[in-house]
């Protein structure tokens, strides 16, 4: 049997050197920065962790860092997806990923995702980074609907898209594959006048994601 590659060092993670960068959105425990080359250690270790990947709604395949490097300059270099790090304010390390991606502005429309470090998860930040990135999407840009796409086996992530008062539009039932498991793809969605009655619900604490 073949050993299953591992991701290779050396790694570099200058938390603290994190908390110099613009804080394009910020919350109370968070702020979001736009992902850069400095992300490029933490991302490759994310792509290798299955439990953040299988959530993610992706089977795990190992990647050299080469190959790796290339999709992620290919990433940062597209205009039309709007590439977010979550950085906890008091230590300056990252807890994941946000992204708003598929932006239409002549329809009013995009789609969205997020990735949590397994030590970040249960803890709020995940709502609270979503709430952040749907006031950006809803107040700064425009737009009148967003969306986005999880499955049957992340239970976490669709009481986070109830939270934020997301709809849950479509079930296209064992539609996806996730590391040798049938999963159904869940899809949720949000129009302005939903997220602007769900944002006068949100001055309470953030909860559990």
């Amino acid at each position: 049997m073949t050993e299953e590659a591992q991701p290779e060092g050396p790694f570099t993670l200058d938390t603290a050197k994190n908390l110099e960068r613009v804080r394009f959105l910020e919350g109370d425990r968070i702020f979001l920065t736009p992902e850069c080359a400095d992300d490029f250690d933490v991302s490759y270790r994310w792509q290798h962790d299955r439990e953040m990947q299988a959530l993610g709604g992706v089977s795990y395949v190992p990647t050299s860092p080469e190959r790796f490097r290339r999709e992620f300059e290919d990433r940062l270099q597209n205009k039309n997806v709007v590439l977010l790090t979550i950085i906890m304010s008091d230590t300056g390390a990252p807890a994941g990923l946000i992204n708003l991606f598929s932006i239409r502005q002549e329809s009013g429309t995009a789609e969205w995702g997020l990735v949590l470090d397994q030590n970040y998860r249960r803890r709020g930040i995940g709502t609270e980074a979503a709430r952040l990135l749907l006031g950006y999407a809803f107040d700064t840009l425009g737009l009148r609907r967003v969306t986005s796409e999880t499955h049957s086996g992340n239970e976490g992530s669709q009481a986070l898209q109830i939270r934020l008062g997301c709809v849950r539009e479509a079930t296209l039932r064992q539609g996806g594959w996730v590391n040798n498991q049938i999963v159904d793809r869940i899809f949720f969605g949000l129009l302005r006048e939903e997220y602007r009655e769900a944002k006068a619900r949100w001055s309470g604490p953030s909860s559990a994601e």
